[in-house]
Parts: structure tokens; C-alpha cells; sequence
């Protein structure tokens, strides 16, 4: 099945209450099931937009996905360095949108982004939730601990190694 175009940019301070919007609804459809009050109570106040903002001023990446000129997706990352690998805070897509290249196109962005570094980090970590270890796991990711409670959500560790993505990548 053939999908629409997915287009990244990078996040406008104008759509940071809609994008914050797509991600409660996508963590309340996928996510919630897996936390205790605390942990959705703790990702609201992380999700918050004047948290988002000030993550973003201290180095933060955000990269909006586009698709038919609506955002339907969002990743949120640090680019790491040679000692300190990259990081994915917050991968999310739209229900309506999942499934359809949208969160794999973010994550090869990121990914990108941080190989384009000089010099580039040598891994890249996320923390996920237990809906989302499938995705990462087809994507190389390989989990590095066993899923633990953080502030109420429970999240596997997972890195992947950059230099052995550029196959795959392009």
C-alpha cells in the first residue's frame, strides 16, 4: 500500500500547543494502559508546552511530521556527542496516522541528524514504553536492560549503534 509523502520540519514555537495535543491523545490511546496515575500525572507535567520549551533552549531537537499539510507526528531528541550517545525523549504519531511510514521516517530523520554531526555520537538510546518496543526493534534497536518503573511508567531500554544504520538508512 502506497502512503502519502511524510515531510519533517522543524517544530514552530506556533504549533507547540497542537503537537502537545497529538502526543496526550497518542499517549493516552497507547501509553496510559502501561502507568500508574503518577506516571501520567509525570509525563503530563514532561509534555507540558513551557517544558518542551525549555528543553528545546537547552539543545533539544524537535522535528514535526507533515502529511497533507496537518502534523501528524512528532520526535523529540538530543543529537549526543562522541562520549554521550543521542537520545529519543518522545517519539509519538497520530492514531490515525500510525502504521504508515510516519514514525519510521521521524526516527531515520534523527538519525540522520545525528550522523551528520562532526563528530558523531556512536550510539543512539531511547526509553520505551512497551507498545512501542516492536517499532524500535525493527528498527535495530536492541534493549540493554529489562523494562523498569520510572516515575510511574514503565520503559525498556534500548540503543542502537549509529555506524551500523547507514546501510539501512539509505
Amino acid at each position: 500500500m502506497k502512503h502519502p509523502p511524510v515531510a519533517v520540519h522543524p517544530l514552530l514555537d506556533a504549533d507547540v500547543d497542537r503537537v502537545i495535543a497529538l502526543v496526550l491523545r497518542s499517549f493516552g490511546a497507547a501509553v496510559t494502559p502501561d502507568c500508574d496515575p503518577a506516571g501520567v500525572d509525570a509525563f503530563h507535567r514532561f509534555a507540558a508546552p513551557a517544558a518542551l520549551r525549555a528543553r528545546i533552549a537547552e539543545g533539544a531537537i524537535v522535528r514535526v511530521a507533515i502529511v497533507d499539510r496537518q502534523i501528524v507526528g512528532f520526535i523529540e531528541f538530543t543529537a549526543g556527542a562522541p562520549n554521550r550517545p543521542a537520545h529519543i525523549s518522545m517519539l509519538f504519531v497520530d492514531p490515525a496516522a500510525q502504521r504508515k511510514t510516519v514514525g519510521r521516517t521521524l526516527l531515520f530523520h534523527a538519525i540522520d541528524a545525528c550522523q551528520q554531526r562532526d563528530p558523531a555520537p556512536e550510539r543512539m538510546t531511547v526509553k520505551s514504553s512497551p507498545i512501542a518496543v516492536p517499532f524500535y526493534e525493527k528498527h535495530f534497536f536492541q534493549a540493554t536492560g529489562e523494562p523498569a518503573n520510572e516515575n510511574g511508567i514503565i520503559a525498556t531500554p534500548m540503543d542502537i549503534a549509529l555506524d551500523q544504520v547507514a546501510v539501512w538508512l539509505n
